[in-house]
Protein backbone atom coordinates (compact mmCIF):
# COMPACT_ATOMS: atom_id res chain seq x y z
CA UNK A 1 0.00 0.00 0.00
CA UNK A 2 1.58 3.18 -0.87
CA UNK A 3 0.53 6.37 0.75
CA UNK A 4 -1.23 8.98 -1.08
CA UNK A 5 0.18 12.94 0.27
CA UNK A 6 -2.55 14.94 1.13
CA UNK A 7 -4.02 18.15 -0.76
CA UNK A 8 -1.60 20.40 0.76
CA UNK A 9 2.33 20.11 0.06
CA UNK A 10 3.66 18.57 3.41
CA UNK A 11 7.26 19.86 4.25
CA UNK A 12 10.58 17.49 5.16
CA UNK A 13 9.87 19.09 8.75
CA UNK A 14 6.59 16.43 8.63
CA UNK A 15 8.50 13.09 8.37
CA UNK A 16 10.44 13.93 11.30
CA UNK A 17 10.55 15.53 14.78
CA UNK A 18 12.87 17.65 17.27
CA UNK A 19 13.68 14.52 19.14
CA UNK A 20 15.10 13.18 15.46
CA UNK A 21 17.52 16.06 15.03
CA UNK A 22 20.75 15.10 16.26
CA UNK A 23 22.41 18.27 15.96
CA UNK A 24 25.95 17.00 17.60
CA UNK A 25 26.18 13.36 16.40
CA UNK A 26 29.55 12.31 17.69
CA UNK A 27 31.04 9.46 14.95
CA UNK A 28 33.74 8.23 13.53
CA UNK A 29 32.69 6.16 10.88
CA UNK A 30 29.02 5.40 8.87
CA UNK A 31 28.32 2.31 11.03
CA UNK A 32 28.52 4.15 14.26
CA UNK A 33 26.64 7.14 12.87
CA UNK A 34 23.87 4.68 11.08
CA UNK A 35 24.13 3.46 14.36
CA UNK A 36 23.30 6.28 16.90
CA UNK A 37 20.58 7.59 14.47
CA UNK A 38 19.08 4.37 14.28
CA UNK A 39 18.91 4.35 18.35
CA UNK A 40 16.96 7.64 18.54
CA UNK A 41 14.57 5.86 15.56
CA UNK A 42 13.96 2.84 17.98
CA UNK A 43 13.69 4.89 21.04
CA UNK A 44 10.73 6.97 19.18
CA UNK A 45 8.73 3.97 18.14
CA UNK A 46 9.69 4.69 14.19
CA UNK A 47 11.32 1.22 13.69
CA UNK A 48 10.86 -1.88 15.85
CA UNK A 49 14.55 -2.78 16.68
CA UNK A 50 17.97 -0.45 16.20
CA UNK A 51 20.22 -3.24 15.79
CA UNK A 52 18.57 -4.85 12.88
CA UNK A 53 17.26 -1.30 11.35
CA UNK A 54 21.09 -0.69 11.18
CA UNK A 55 22.28 -4.30 9.85
CA UNK A 56 19.38 -3.63 6.78
CA UNK A 57 20.68 -0.18 6.28
CA UNK A 58 24.44 -1.14 6.19
CA UNK A 59 23.38 -3.82 4.23
CA UNK A 60 21.85 -1.61 1.87
CA UNK A 61 25.21 0.63 1.66
CA UNK A 62 27.15 -2.02 -0.10
CA UNK A 63 25.09 -2.18 -2.77
CA UNK A 64 25.50 1.49 -3.73
CA UNK A 65 26.65 4.06 -1.42
CA UNK A 66 23.91 6.63 -0.74
CA UNK A 67 26.51 9.65 0.03
CA UNK A 68 26.07 13.11 -2.42
CA UNK A 69 28.33 15.98 -2.75
CA UNK A 70 28.92 18.35 -0.90
CA UNK A 71 28.65 16.65 2.09
CA UNK A 72 25.42 14.57 2.50
CA UNK A 73 24.32 10.87 3.31
CA UNK A 74 21.02 9.48 2.89
CA UNK A 75 21.41 5.91 4.02
CA UNK A 76 18.11 4.13 3.86
CA UNK A 77 16.26 0.63 4.44
CA UNK A 78 12.68 -0.48 3.77
CA UNK A 79 11.14 -2.27 5.99
CA UNK A 80 7.63 -4.20 6.37
CA UNK A 81 7.41 -3.48 9.76
CA UNK A 82 7.66 0.66 9.29
CA UNK A 83 4.79 2.14 9.03
CA UNK A 84 5.61 5.68 7.79
CA UNK A 85 7.85 7.30 5.95
CA UNK A 86 10.54 9.00 9.27
CA UNK A 87 14.30 10.86 8.86
CA UNK A 88 16.72 11.22 11.45
CA UNK A 89 19.02 14.22 10.55
CA UNK A 90 22.52 13.89 12.02
CA UNK A 91 24.91 16.49 12.09
CA UNK A 92 28.63 15.75 11.97
CA UNK A 93 30.99 18.75 13.23
CA UNK A 94 33.95 17.07 11.98
CA UNK A 95 33.45 15.37 8.42
CA UNK A 96 33.46 11.40 8.39
CA UNK A 97 34.70 9.68 5.37
CA UNK A 98 31.86 7.88 3.58
CA UNK A 99 31.44 5.03 1.04
CA UNK A 100 33.88 3.53 -1.90
CA UNK A 101 34.32 6.70 -2.61
CA UNK A 102 35.81 8.15 1.02
CA UNK A 103 33.97 11.66 0.51
CA UNK A 104 33.43 13.80 3.56
CA UNK A 105 29.87 13.82 5.16
CA UNK A 106 28.56 16.45 7.72
CA UNK A 107 24.87 15.52 7.07
CA UNK A 108 23.38 12.44 7.86
CA UNK A 109 19.52 11.80 6.55
CA UNK A 110 18.42 8.21 7.99
CA UNK A 111 15.21 7.02 6.42
CA UNK A 112 12.97 4.44 7.88
CA UNK A 113 10.72 3.54 4.92
CA UNK A 114 7.94 0.95 4.48
CA UNK A 115 8.68 -1.40 2.00
CA UNK A 116 5.59 -0.52 0.19
CA UNK A 117 5.78 3.54 0.09
CA UNK A 118 7.78 4.21 -2.81
CA UNK A 119 6.11 7.51 -3.64
CA UNK A 120 6.21 9.19 -0.34
CA UNK A 121 9.82 8.32 -0.41
CA UNK A 122 10.34 9.40 -4.01
CA UNK A 123 9.07 12.64 -3.19
CA UNK A 124 10.71 13.43 0.12
CA UNK A 125 14.19 12.66 -1.75
CA UNK A 126 13.58 15.10 -4.50
CA UNK A 127 12.69 17.66 -1.88
CA UNK A 128 16.08 16.92 -0.30
CA UNK A 129 17.73 17.03 -3.84
CA UNK A 130 16.37 20.85 -3.84
CA UNK A 131 17.39 21.65 -0.93
CA UNK A 132 20.95 20.50 -1.30
CA UNK A 133 21.06 22.16 -5.21
CA UNK A 134 21.02 25.28 -2.62
CA UNK A 135 24.52 25.99 -1.38
CA UNK A 136 22.70 28.67 1.45
CA UNK A 137 19.93 26.70 2.54
CA UNK A 138 22.68 24.01 3.29
CA UNK A 139 24.94 26.01 4.94
CA UNK A 140 21.64 27.33 6.89
CA UNK A 141 21.04 23.39 7.68
CA UNK A 142 24.41 22.91 9.19
CA UNK A 143 24.67 26.20 11.51
CA UNK A 144 20.80 26.23 12.17
CA UNK A 145 20.22 26.20 16.05
CA UNK A 146 16.72 24.14 15.31
CA UNK A 147 17.35 22.27 11.75
CA UNK A 148 13.72 20.95 12.21
CA UNK A 149 12.84 24.74 11.20
CA UNK A 150 14.81 24.54 8.01
CA UNK A 151 13.42 21.16 6.85
CA UNK A 152 9.87 22.72 7.74
CA UNK A 153 11.01 25.52 5.09
CA UNK A 154 11.10 23.05 1.72
CA UNK A 155 7.82 21.31 0.72
CA UNK A 156 7.05 18.32 -1.40
CA UNK A 157 5.96 18.27 -4.46
CA UNK A 158 3.13 16.56 -5.45
CA UNK A 159 3.79 13.35 -7.69
CA UNK A 160 2.79 14.21 -11.45
CA UNK A 161 0.06 11.54 -12.40
CA UNK A 162 1.29 8.72 -15.02
CA UNK A 163 0.15 8.91 -18.53
CA UNK A 164 -1.21 6.12 -19.78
Amino acid sequence: MQTILPTSSPTLADFSSPRLMLSDLRATDSSSAIGALAQVLAGEGCVPEAAAFTEAVMKRETVCSTVFPPCWALPHARIKAISRVTLALGRLQKPIKWGAEDLPVRLIFLFAVPENDTVTYMSIISALARLNADARATESLLNAADPLAVLAQVPLRRPRPSRS
